[in-house]
This record gives structure tokens, C-alpha cells and sequence, in this order.
């Protein structure tokens, strides 16, 4: 026997009619809506931020697709689908309810009672299910079913006792019905994601998505930013960035940070860089103004976030690195401004949000909350005073251009809570005060943190990965380097190079990346195993210095900045404020090129260099350390390295012994002792202010090295 099913036909029939009463509704209300995305393109625009215009209003055409006419239409449908179905009905005999005049079978009647019931609630379930999800994207409020349901199963009763000979009919509607029903849900389930993107990118004013391009803060490449526009965090954030005004940052930073996705602390990290630009104004205020905002919450919370966003920023800025470094080998593009430029102001714009990021951490930057006993007359015994500490903070430059970060406590008056009756709580002691060599970072390639419970395995799976989905971590949070790596590069996969970088230019072009970093990375795949060689080179050099201990990371810290350059940051304390100073270097692929140039000329290119005025030539050096070496006084491998022959030797895997050998060679530049030399002081000066100008990187990017 076939499937009966029963309902009330003046419940589906005024069902209908909602539907069809919200489709027009919603119509209205998005033609009334669409008038904020009427934005014209004004004349004699910048030909950038008229793209950025174009590229908005692309965005927003299709949405109104989606929104102005996908949605009402598959309102429509959906209410045309239950129309049709109470048609049906009516069209095979039955007015107000399914039953018919002949008596009813006892096997009908079960059927009616049992699990017909089931089905009609089925049915309910799937209409609400799928209306409950418009009207969540949309704001609006919903339909309740249930009356209806309650009037289904009535008739359903009634139906029981009085069987119909039409269940062919009934059947057959019912088998469409439930087609349609799930065609017209599967439409709107699709629909779901974009209403909710509408929704969100409506509410940022046209005004404030314009003004943001006519300043530069939104560019065509950053369009892509809309799409994460699906979640009141996301719509925050966004509107944070966009906007830089104090109200939407500080509202940024009463979001939970783990509520904040990956892709939204993707999108804070490239902006809050592009905030840390001294010749940025209202960058540097929007820095202030998190500050402030972050001085309301505890620290552990501030953590959070900037565990995150350090994680963000890293993978961002070891992307950069490779590329950046793959770029400077290919001749074609080293002197070339326009490609080389906007590397390095990214990588600049990094090193600086590193600086606050690991500043504010050191500084336990967030309110404070401590406990001490009191005794209180009014109640008999101890209680505890409950005292806050609210915190202020600045972001700024010192006069040499380095990065400034400082906290300022703010004490409030004592609050008395949770007494306790002749019981002595314990004193909770926060101590703020920071080690003064907590930030001894070195600036070639591994920067280690000793940060409280902040160490976190970096793992570099292959050079796929690490050009792919760079930075990817084994843990919350990281420093560049800090811990060891897992693997080396593998022959075979330095020989798939190419392929890699390609590939890596076609991703950055889908994110919208600009043309030039996407052409510079394509022509460049003749260099790129030179590339590998470097990375694979840092991933050993990175393995080797977790095997050492804590003294020895010291004086390999203190040689290689010397050599390279230093990086890290410096701690100073005044009056109630602390001061966080970064000293740039944290991320520098200039780093990486002094160390290739020693591994390739030792100190040779120190010595022909005219411009050093080196009164004495190569072979008379290497005369000086080949005695040096028969009366045992420098390790042979490292004199050949100091000449740029075969050592088997890099200058970033070198262990403490060798660098301490290492520098006792450059003392033997001074080996002519009748005249008055001080080169070994002045290679050290000269190899680590080297590459500075790579590119014509032009003197308002700041040096990156005092």
C-alpha cells in the first residue's frame, strides 16, 4: 500500500503566504539597502586607488546579485514549492482537510497514528531548519511551524477513523512536495554564507570603505578582506583596520582572542604592520589606541592575542624572507627599486610589529589583579582587599628610529569582596619587572625566546612547505628559530624548486598580490636553488644551536652579532613606566646575504676592496695564518674559511669554538705591527653594514641596523 501522508491544507496554505509576505519584504528592505553601494568613481583619480574602486564596486555588484536577487528568488521558490503541494491537494478533492467519506482500515488507521505522525514533524523540521537559517543571516526574526504542526496531527487523527481511497493521489504529491522541499533547502543552505557577508559588509558605511582607499589603507590586493566578512568578530576586526579610528579599535580588543580566526589575525598582522610605520600618523595612533584598549584586559588574555598574532606574522614574514632573498639572487631584479622596495618595507613593517609584539609580552603588558589580607572592623576577622591594577601605554620611535614600547601602571581604590571569617587569605605577588637581558636575540637566524612558557617547536617540513605555508608551528606560539628544526632539505626536493616558486607565484596572484612581486617571483627561478642552499643552511645552522648550552648560545649570540648585525631588544625602567626597545634585526634577509658572503670570500672581499684601503693583499694574510695554524693557535678549517677556500664551513653552523677562532683570525688583520692598523675592528663594521642599499631601497624606509 502506499505511503500516506496527511496535513492540514489551510496550515500549508498560510504558510505559503508568509513565505511569500517575507520574500517581498526582504525585496523592499534590500532595494531600500542597495542605495548605500550607489559609489561613483570620481575623475582624475590615483590610477591605484581608482583600481581599489573598481575592485570595491566589482564586490559589490556581485553581492547584489546574491542578495538583491538569488535570495528573494529562492524565497519564492521555496514558497512556491509548499504552494504547489497544497494545490495538490485541493486538486484531487480535498478542501480544508485529507480524509475521505468511506470508513477507514484498521492498517490505514495505524499508519495515520504511528508513522504518519512522524513524518508530518519530519516535514516541520526540515521547513524550520532551513527558514531559522535566512532569517539568523538576515537579522529577522522567524516563522514558528508548530501551530501548524498541532493542527497536522489532529487531522491526522481525524483521518484515522475515516479512510481515504485517494492515497495514490496523496502519495504523489506528497513524493513532489518533499522534492522540491529539498531542492528549495539546498538553494537556501547555499545562500547562507553570502547572506551572511552582505550583512556584515553592509554595515561598514560606503564613507568609511572610500576614505580608507583615497589614504591608502585599503588597496586592490586587500579587496579580499570582504570575504571574511562573515562573523560579528571578522566584521570587527575589519572594520578596526579599515577605519583606525579609537572607537572600532578598542572594540577590536574586547573581542576574545580565541574567538578571533586565523584568517582575521592574518589580515590584523599585514595591517598592524603597515601600522608600525614612523611615517605612518594615523598608524601609529591606531598602535596607541590598542594599547589602551589592551590595558583593560588581564594578561593572560593580552597573551593570547599576541601569541596569535605572532604565529600570523611569522608565517608572513618568512614568505616575504624567501622571496625576498630568492629576488635580490636573480640579477635581473636586485637593482630594480620598484620589485625590491616594497619587500623591504614589508620586512621592515615586520620586524617593527615583532618589536611590539615580544615588547608588550616582556613588559606583562594588561591589567593586574592582586589580593592581600585585610582586616576589616566591620566584620570579624580577615577578608581580602581585591585591588586593580589598570595599565596605559605608548608606541613610538626614539630619536635613532628604534621602537619604543611603554607601560604605565594605573592603581584604582581597593574593593573589599569575598570575606572569609578568621581566615588569612594569601598575598598574590605579581611581579612585573623584566630580566634586563631578556630579549638577547641574535639577527642571524634564530632568535630564541625566554619568555615565559612561550618556547614552541617551530617544525620546517620541507622547502615545499616552508615556501607554501610558511612558519606552520607545533605550537601556539613562536619566535623565529626559537627551537629546533625537524628536517633538512632534501636534494630532490631543491630540484622540484622551481616548480615550488611558480607555484608560489600563483598563489600570491589568486590573494591578489601586486604584479610586480607575482613577475619578480616567476623570472626568478634560476636562482632559486641558490635560494634552497641558503634556507637549507639556516634549518641546519638552527638544529645545531639547540644543542648548545646556555653560555655557549651567548657568546655564539654576541659573535654573530657582531659579524651580522645585531637584532633584539633592550629593557629600561623609569619611574613606574618600562620601556621595551627594539634593536631592528628580527627578521632581515641582509642577514642571511652577510653570512653567504663570508662563507664565499671569508674575508678576501674585505681585503680587495679598494674602498677598505687594505694595505697589505690575500696571500700575505694567508702567510700569517698558516703559522698562526702550525703553532696551534686557529682551527685550519677556519683559517681556510677566513680565505674563502673549501672548510666544509658556514659562518651560521659554526659552533662557539669555532666562532671564537673565527674572531681571533680577524685580529691577525692587524699583523703588521709596525704600522698603526685597526682593521679587525673595521671589518666587523664593514660586514655588517653591508647590503643596506640593495635595491635603491630609498632612505624613508629606515635602515634596519644602527
Amino acid at each position: 500500500m502506499s505511503k500516506i501522508t496527511v496535513t492540514s491544507i489551510s496550515g500549508l496554505s498560510d504558510y505559503a503566504t508568509t513565505v511569500r509576505a517575507f520574500s517581498t519584504d526582504y525585496t523592499s528592505a534590500v532595494n531600500e539597502t542597495s542605495r548605500q553601494f550607489s559609489l561613483k568613481l570620481g575623475e582624475g583619480s590615483d590610477p591605484a586607488k581608482a583600481e581599489a574602486v573598481t575592485a570595491f564596486l566589482d564586490r559589490l555588484n556581485n553581492m547584489q546579485t546574491t542578495v538583491f536577487d538569488n535570495v528573494p528568488a529562492a524565497l519564492e521558490t521555496y514558497a512556491t514549492v509548499v504552494s504547489t503541494y497544497e494545490n495538490s491537494l485541493s486538486g484531487a478533492g480535498f478542501q480544508s482537510k485529507v480524509w475521505s467519506d468511506d470508513g477507514g482500515a484498521e492498517a490505514v488507521s495505524s499508519a495515520l497514528r504511528g508513522a504518519q505522525i512522524d513524518d508530518i514533524h519530519s516535514v516541520k523540521d526540515s521547513l524550520q531548519r532551513a527558514i531559522d537559517k535566512v532569517a539568523e543571516a538576515l537579522e529577522s526574526s522567524t516563522f514558528d511551524l508548530s501551530p501548524g504542526v498541532t493542527t497536522a496531527e489532529s487531522d491526522l487523527a481525524t483521518a484515522a477513523t475515516n479512510r481515504t481511497d485517494k492515497d495514490g493521489l496523496l502519495q504523489e504529491a506528497y513524493a513532489s512536495f518533499v522534492q522540491g522541499l529539498g531542492d528549495s533547502q539546498a538553494e537556501l543552505d547555499g545562500l547562507i554564507a553570502p547572506l551572511q557577508n552582505a550583512q556584515y559588509t553592509i554595515q561598514i558605511p560606503a564613507s568609511t570603505v572610500m576614505t580608507a582607499i583615497q589614504k591608502g589603507i585599503l588597496t586592490g590586493d586587500e579587496m579580499y578582506y570582504f570575504d571574511y566578512l562573515t562573523s560579528k568578530e571578522g566584521f570587527t576586526v575589519i572594520k578596526a583596520v579599515m577605519s583606525r579610528k579609537k572607537g572600532d579599535i578598542e572594540a577590536l580588543t574586547e573581542l576574545s582572542p580565541n574567538l578571533i580566526s586565523e584568517d582575521h589575525y592574518q589580515i590584523l598582522a599585514r595591517e598592524m604592520s603597515e601600522w608600525t610605520n614612523k611615517h605612518d600618523t594615523s598608524g601609529l595612533a591606531a598602535m596607541n589606541f590598542l594599547l589602551n584598549g589592551m590595558g583593560k584586559k588581564t594578561v593572560e588574555e593580552n597573551n593570547v592575542f599576541l601569541d596569535k598574532l605572532a604565529v600570523a606574522l611569522t608565517e608572513m614574514a618568512y614568505e616575504n624572507e624567501i622571496i625576498l632573498l630568492t629576488t635580490v639572487n636573480s640579477s635581473k631584479f636586485k637593482d630594480n627599486p620598484d620589485v625590491m622596495d616594497p619587500f623591504a618595507k614589508r620586512e621592515m613593517e615586520y620586524n617593527n610589529l615583532m618589536g611590539f609584539i615580544l615588547g608588550t609580552k616582556s613588559l606583562k603588558y594588561g591589567k593586574i589583579i592582586t589580593d592581600t589580607p585585610q582586616w576589616n572592623n566591620n566584620i570579624e576577622g580577615y577578608g581580602r582587599a581585591v585591588q586593580e591594577h589598570d595599565v596605559t601605554g605608548t608606541f613610538g620611535f626614539d630619536d635613532e628610529g628604534r621602537i619604543i614600547v611603554t607601560m604605565t601602571h594605573v592603581n584604582t581604590s581597593p574593593k573589599w569582596g569575598n570575606f572569609l571569617s578568621n581566615e588569612v587569605t594569601d598575598t598574590k605577588i605579581i611581579d612585573v619587572s623584566t630580566n634586563e637581558d631578556a630579549f638577547r636575540l641574535d639577527g642571524s637566524f634564530a632568535e630564541y625566546d625566554r619568555l615565559e612558557n612561550a618556547k614552541k617547536e617551530v617544525i620546517y617540513k620541507t622547502i615545499t612547505d616552508t615556501l607554501l605555508s610558511i612558519g606552520k608551528t607545533a605550537g601556539d606560539f613562536f619566535v623565529p628559530g626559537s627551537s629546533a628544526v625537524t628536517s633538512v632539505l632534501s636534494a630532490s626536493v631543491k630540484n622540484d624548486l622551481n616548480s615550488v616558486i611558480s607555484g608560489l607565484a600563483d598563489g600570491l596572484a589568486e590573494k591578489g598580490e601586486g604584479d610586480a612581486r607575482v613577475k619578480a617571483i616567476k623570472s626568478v627561478s634560476d636562482s632559486a636553488l641558490e635560494t634552497a642552499d641558503l634556507m637549507a643552511n639556516l634549518t641546519v645552522a638552527a638544529e645545531k644551536y639547540e644543542q648548545l648550552t646556555v653560555a655557549q648560545k651567548q657568546k655564539v649570540d654576541e659573535i654573530r652579532s657582531q659579524f651580522l648585525g645585531q637584532g633584539g631588544y633592550t629593557i629600561s625602567e623609569e619611574g613606574s613606566s618600562k620601556n621595551v626597545i627594539q634593536k631592528p634585526g628580527t627578521f632581515d634577509y641582509r642577514v642571511q646575504l652577510r653570512a653567504k658572503e663570508l662563507d664565499q670570500y671569508g674575508v678576501t672581499s674585505f681585503i680587495n676592496n679598494k674602498a677598505n684601503g687594505v694595505d697589505f693583499s690575500v696571500s700575505e694574510y694567508e702567510k700569517v695564518l698558516h703559522q698562526e695554524v702550525k703553532s696551534g693557535n686557529i682551527d685550519e678549517n677556519v683559517a681556510n674559511y677566513l680565505l674563502g677556500k673549501d672548510s666544509g664551513l658556514t659562518f651560521n653552523t659554526m659552533n662557539d669554538e669555532q666562532l671564537n677562532s673565527f674572531k681571533k683570525g680577524i685580529t691577525y688583520l692587524d699583523f703588521n705591527k709596525d704600522k698603526l692598523t685597526d682593521y679587525s675592528n673595521s671589518f666587523p663594521k664593514y660586514i655588517s653594514s653591508r647590503y643596506h642599499q640593495i635595491g635603491n631601497i630609498s632612505e624613508q624606509l629606515g635602515e634596519l641596523h644602527d
